[in-house]
């Protein structure tokens, strides 16, 4: 088994695109700097409606609402089908009296809000606005992968185990196949049968929201995962909580762009089978945003009502080089159980593409040139706060509550930020 340490290789203008079969992240920048185009883009005619709480109570604010007494994720869905049909009820309701039909509707939400979301016109949008059941109505939005491009050959992984920097850095493995809780993985899908990943493939929990199969064609979902929880099974790559369970819940299509109908889609499946101490890994974002916290209550309150029950919630900081993290959303979004990671490199020094912003970024972890699994049953090395986030969600997992602290640092001109540890 090999414990790998980033050896600095500095480049001007481009990424060096050799890669060392037996030392995988001795390839690629230490801080690649191409940056991606992240602006977000409304998608026109897409609206997210929101009702009052006092019109339609989410399921997960219920005095209805029952987590259930054992592990029995499908039994605690049934528990709450009364206080999810109150809502659709009332969904249903609203939608008929302003016009909207059902074949225009997108998705419903239940659980972690109650609305729903849909292509409307302009009258219908009017009437919603000044519906008394309507607390508001929001413009959809495209969300993205914004990963630095320095991603390595894909190889086998037929040989000897890695032990990625981002996990030694972080305290090093821990076995997680035992444990109940699952690690929900809102992202591009997963590789269903890599040999490294303990993958939940019941459809009834894996589950996409793009109109693709949840399999991953993309690799991102999948080099996600295996940070997090890749298996210590003597080779490829291994994860924080190693072995752990992963849910793939499909937000980003093959092209790693997304909406936030589909993340809300996604929250709103995980609280109706998610148990207390599961934990949910959203690599992904749009920056730009101003008011980023209140720009989108839907989703914030989607993210803050699935941390009250007890569910942990980890999101990327986002790529914008040295921004401010407080534009970036969903990672601008605090609450409790809610966690926002920026990154560092190997060496834990500041990664120059990480955003930073102390009112938002709970934690930093090593993001830089990180190997991990890949689609098609391969490896890769990828860097950015998409790597970092699912340390911290891994060490999430392993403890069952908040990281330790390595140390601190300042990045940016701002801080201190803590350096998360198992």
């Amino acid at each position: 088994m090999k414990n790998l340490w980033l050896i600095p290789v500095f480049v001007f203008s481009i990424t060096l695109p050799s890669f060392a079969q037996n030392n995988p992240e001795e390839s690629g920048a230490k801080d690649p700097i191409k940056k991606i185009n992240n602006t977000p883009k409304p998608i026109e005619g897409q609206y997210i409606v929101v009702l009052k709480e006092k019109s339609a109570t989410p399921v997960l604010k219920s005095r209805d609402f029952k987590k259930g007494t054992s592990t029995d994720r499908e039994a605690k869905m049934k528990l709450n089908l009364k206080a999810r049909e109150v809502v659709t009820v009332k969904l249903s309701s609203v939608k008929t009296r302003v016009g909207v039909s059902q074949k225009a509707v997108l998705a419903d939400f239940s659980d972690v809000v109650s609305g729903f979301s849909a292509k409307l016109d302009k009258v219908q949008l009017e009437k919603l606005r000044l519906d008394p059941d309507v607390e508001g109505v929001y413009q959809d939005y495209e969300i993205t992968i914004d990963d630095v491009p320095n991603e390595s050959p894909i190889v086998s992984g037929e040989e000897d185990q890695v032990v990625p920097c981002a996990i030694t850095r972080a305290g090093g493995f821990v076995d997680g196949s035992a444990k109940t809780t699952w690690i929900w993985i809102l992202d591009t899908g997963c590789d269903m049968d890599h040999p490294d990943l303990n993958v939940q493939t019941n459809a009834t929990y894996a589950k996409s929201f793009t109109g693709e199969a949840v399999e991953d064609l993309h690799g991102h979902g999948t080099h996600v995962a295996g940070i997090a929880a890749a298996k210590n099974n003597g080779f490829g790559s291994v994860g924080v909580s190693a072995g752990a369970k992963v849910v793939p819940v499909k937000v980003l299509n093959n092209s790693g762009s997304g909406s936030f109908t589909w993340l809300i889609s996604a929250l709103d499946h995980v609280a109706k089978y998610d148990i207390q101490g599961d934990v949910v890994n959203m690599s992904l974002g749009a920056y730009g945003i101003s008011n980023c916290e209140n720009n989108m209550p839907t989703l914030r309150d989607a993210i803050r009502n699935l941390g009250n029950a007890g569910t942990n919630v980890v999101m990327a900081a986002g790529n914008d080089y040295c921004k401010d993290a407080g534009l970036n959303l969903p990672g601008c979004i605090n609450g409790n159980r809610v966690y926002t990671v920026g990154a560092v490199d190997c060496n834990l020094a500041c990664a120059s593409y990480s955003n930073f912003s102390t009112t938002v970024v709970d934690w930093v972890a090593v993001g830089s040139n990180v190997y991990s699994t890949h689609k098609g049953g391969g490896y890769t090395t990828k860097s950015g706060t998409s790597m970092a986030s699912p340390v911290v969600a891994g060490i999430l997992h392993a403890k069952n509550g908040a990281p330790a602290t390595l140390s601190t640092i300042n990045c940016c001109s701002k801080g201190p930020f803590k350096i998360a540890k198992r």
